[in-house]
């Protein structure tokens, strides 16, 4: 049976540990000192191996990553260090899954290019994506996710590994869609929980979340992906689940910051993924020419606004709501 590595021992990393434990031979769990403070909900599961060590993954087989998107680039760096000094050569049996949600603030890549840069093209490169809360994952609810692969056939046997009683993952075609989706719904979370924060109504939410599928649709498409993944459990499913739900830390952060909460001191206190993505995205749609009207309203507000608490700001956010009618 496979060994599966994962380098990330957050509540996502700790998530998919538990799937996965169900249908390999052994789960090797890389995180800090401090991410292993709480494992009582894996300590029944036997095939899981805690390390703060990267020498104990390096033998396994299929690697996830479930890291802050801003992290990708330095640890990858290192584990690529590691696998050098081993002398082990880098070829398609090496399989990477990409956990993690974001665009890179730095180089505005995305994460499956940050993995074929360090790596090189020859090793297979996925990533899975879904409507995902990590604490209902480890309490065995329900759920279910994609995975896009740039190997459709090793794609297709990665899936098994992560496809259980109770949750489900099915194959798509479109590796980059599934990763602009992944990262632009945080970002449009934060505007939902803003909306909500200044008491605009539910009425108002839904028409930003019905003007946000039509832009990711035209930025999936612009960007040279697919669409129509907008419509899958990775797209609109995900989509909704991080934009309506006051546990999604990014739409909390809007709400917080809509009730007049300051945002630096917000961003130490957590990892807001939307908050650094909406300035790469904005960045990313300028380089490319791309029109992104809601990502220009959100980083406007976000990076060049003083009071996000104002009547200024809902005028902002009823331009967003329009802005694709």
């Amino acid at each position: 049976m496979i060994k599966i590595g994962i380098i990330g021992a957050g509540f996502w990393g700790k998530a998919l540990a538990s799937i996965v434990a169900q249908n390999a031979e052994s789960v090797i769990l890389y995180g800090l000192e401090s991410d292993f403070r709480n494992i009582s909900k894996l300590s029944d599961i036997k095939n899981i191996i805690f390390t703060t060590n990267f020498d104990k993954i390096i033998g396994c087989n299929l690697f996830i990553i479930a890291i802050p998107a801003q992290y990708v680039s330095q640890v990858m760096l290192l584990f690529y260090k590691e696998i050098m000094d081993r002398g082990i050569i880098i070829n398609n049996d090496m399989h990477f899954i990409i956990g993690s949600k974001g665009i890179e603030n730095t180089t505005l890549r995305f994460m499956t290019d940050i993995v074929c840069d360090t790596f090189g093209t020859d090793c297979v490169v996925g990533a899975l994506s879904g409507p995902n809360f990590a604490s209902e994952i480890m309490e065995g609810k329900v759920a279910i996710a994609e995975l896009a692969c740039s190997n459709h056939d090793i794609g297709m046997q990665i899936v098994q590994y992560f496809t259980t009683d109770k949750f489900k993952t099915t194959y798509i075609h479109d590796l980059l869609g599934i990763q602009i989706c992944s990262a632009l719904k945080n970002v449009y979370a934060i505007g939902s929980g803003m909306i909500i924060g200044l008491n605009m109504g539910a009425n108002a939410q839904a028409a930003f979340l019905s003007a946000v599928v039509k832009e990711m649709m035209n930025l999936i498409e612009a960007f040279g992906g697919n669409k129509s993944t907008i419509m899958s459990s990775a797209g609109i499913g995900d989509l909704l689940l991080t934009c309506m739900n006051d546990t999604s830390r990014n739409m909390n952060f809007g709400y917080q910051i809509a009730s007049g909460e300051d945002i630096i001191k917000l961003v130490k206190q957590s990892t807001v993924e939307g908050f650094y993505t909406v300035e790469a995205i904005y960045r990313k749609c300028k380089i490319h020419n791309i029109d992104a009207k809601i990502i220009k309203l959100l980083y406007i507000l976000l990076y060049e606004t003083n009071e996000i608490n104002s009547i200024n700001t809902k005028q902002i956010l009823y331009d967003a709501i329009f802005a694709h009618i």
